[in-house]
């Protein structure tokens, strides 16, 4: 017969089409296995399919379609009908499917290694941008903090230098008025020769600041060009040291690299 050997499963196979068709693949000499959610339906139809013989398989009823709607059950049932013993093809693709994961793991692994490789060369990339210089960073901040600082320099620097000698009641002023009081009776007083050498050296000192105040005015100085320049320079100290995403042909080579399909 044509269809001697084969199996044939036949789903609403008690009634009607179906029926008619496994009745048709039953005389052309297949094996029927007939599936049916109707029970009551099976049951009315045994006498109709009794007439397969040898050739029926089995009869499935009412909820033993539900094994249908999984895989494992549908293989086991169609192995089970072909008499195929599958022990070694299921050890095959369990083995496989093992080494399938390991290879999604070690290509994963590698693609973390690349992006961490990827993120170094842009690290050291940045660092040949900056260049940076040995103590350049204290330098460029210290020079930051003064120009940035300037005019509140000046403005303090000016205001001292009237309170030490340049106002008419400043320190020095008065300083000298108490010495050329004192140094009248300072011969016949002690303890006012004392104090007199002591204003005298004080006069000194009010001369020595005035000196390191004047020098301070004429090395300060407004530039904003120059501030602008550290600004610059000292963002590019501040900018992250790492590349946010990775780069388009690092984009395309991942996408490149994964499996183009899976095994079911």
């Amino acid at each position: 017969m044509l269809l001697e050997g084969k199996t044939a499963i036949v789903t609403g196979g008690v009634s009607g089409i179906g029926l008619a068709v496994a009745q048709t693949l039953a005389a052309s000499g297949a094996r029927i296995s007939v599936w049916d959610l109707k029970q009551d339906a099976v049951d009315a139809t045994v006498t109709q399919l009794r007439e397969l013989g040898e050739h029926l398989v089995d009869i499935h009823g009412q909820h033993a379609w539900q094994s249908l709607t999984r895989a494992d059950s549908v293989r086991a049932l169609v192995d089970g009908q072909a008499g195929v013993d599958t022990a070694a093809l299921q050890s095959a693709w369990t083995a496989r499917r093992q080494a399938q994961q390991k290879l999604d793991d070690a290509r994963s692994k590698q693609a973390d290694l690349d992006r961490e490789r990827e993120r170094l060369q842009w690290q050291i990339a940045e660092l040949d941008k900056l260049a940076p210089q040995a103590d350049e960073w204290d330098e460029l901040n210290t020079e930051h903090q003064r120009l940035s600082h300037g005019q509140a320099i000046l403005d303090a620097a000016r205001l001292a230098l009237d309170a030490v000698s340049e106002a008419d009641d400043s320190a020095d002023s008065l300083t000298s008025r108490a010495i050329d009081a004192l140094d009248e009776v300072a011969g016949v007083e002690p303890n006012l020769a004392n104090a007199l050498e002591v204003l005298r050296s004080a006069q000194a000192q009010l001369q020595d600041a005035a000196h390191s105040i004047n020098s301070a005015l004429r090395h300060t100085e407004l530039d904003p060009d120059r501030l602008q320049e550290l600004d610059s320079r000292m963002s590019l100290w501040l900018r992250p040291r790492y590349s946010p995403r990775p780069s388009k042909k690092r984009q395309a080579a991942m996408a490149a690299a994964k499996p183009s399909g899976h095994l079911p």
